[in-house]
């Protein structure tokens, strides 16, 4: 088996190539302009650095008239650059914007096709402290109180076992180096609560933040007030 670890290590030790997949870790297509701009570099090198990231297998491509967009399809590689961020340093922030950005992401982002950051934690710890979940050290599996619990909301847990991916793991959150829920249960989760609009994304980034409505279902319906009580006294104004 030919293993290109060389080329992979190469790949996300590039900083253009580094810029491309963190705005491809919102789990959206984009395009290569966009792709472009977000790494300060021109449209044909963005088109060589896509043209690397399909020949692993790490993007998808969708084709609208004369448009191309694209989108990360590889979970393992949002996950090694998730579990990456805790080891690498931040640099020194110049700009009004990048410190903006930076507040939305620590508060509340998406980790591919999971919710990460602050809000995503205080979700997990809320999850396990009424024992929806059980952790010991990095495993985690769910509980029948657990099951019961997502299928009230719609969320069939057998449906989600049967799929090809990870049904339930744990992430080491970068920002709050404590763990978020990640897996097919963790993408059921982000989209149940930005299908039902108690979460939206933040403009263009991969940012997201609790809405009003959101705030108000999960104390009511979930009984959730402690999610909201802790999310919001350690959020970064």
């Amino acid at each position: 088996m030919n293993i290109k670890i060389n080329e992979v290590a190469g790949i996300l030790a590039d900083k253009s190539c580094s810029s491309m997949l963190m705005l491809l870790m919102d789990g959206k297509f984009h395009t290569v302009t966009e792709l472009a701009k977000t790494a300060n570099i021109k449209n044909h090198t963005a088109t060589y650095h896509i043209k690397k990231f399909i020949k692993l297998e790490w993007l998808e491509m969708y084709v609208q008239g004369r448009c191309h967009y694209y989108r990360l399809n590889n979970k393992s590689v949002a996950e090694l650059i998730e579990q990456w961020m805790p080891i690498s340093q931040f640099q020194t922030v110049r700009s009004l914007n990048t410190n903006i950005e930076n507040k939305i992401l620590f508060n509340g982002r998406f980790c591919y096709d999971h919710l990460a950051g602050k809000l995503g934690v205080e979700i997990t710890k809320w999850y396990v402290k009424n024992e929806f979940f059980r952790i010991n050290d990095s495993e985690i599996e769910i509980t029948d109180k657990g099951i019961n619990f997502f299928e009230k909301f719609g969320i069939d847990i057998n449906d989600l076992r049967k799929l090809k991916r990870n049904f339930c793991k744990v992430c080491l959150d970068w920002s709050e180096r404590e763990y978020h829920i990640a897996g097919s249960i963790g993408k059921a989760t982000a989209e149940f609560l930005l299908n039902n609009k108690w979460i939206e994304r933040h403009g263009k980034s991969r940012g997201i933040r609790l809405t009003e409505l959101g705030e108000k279902q999960m104390t009511e319906l979930w009984d959730g007030g402690e999610i909201i009580e802790n999310y919001k006294s350690k959020m970064i104004m």
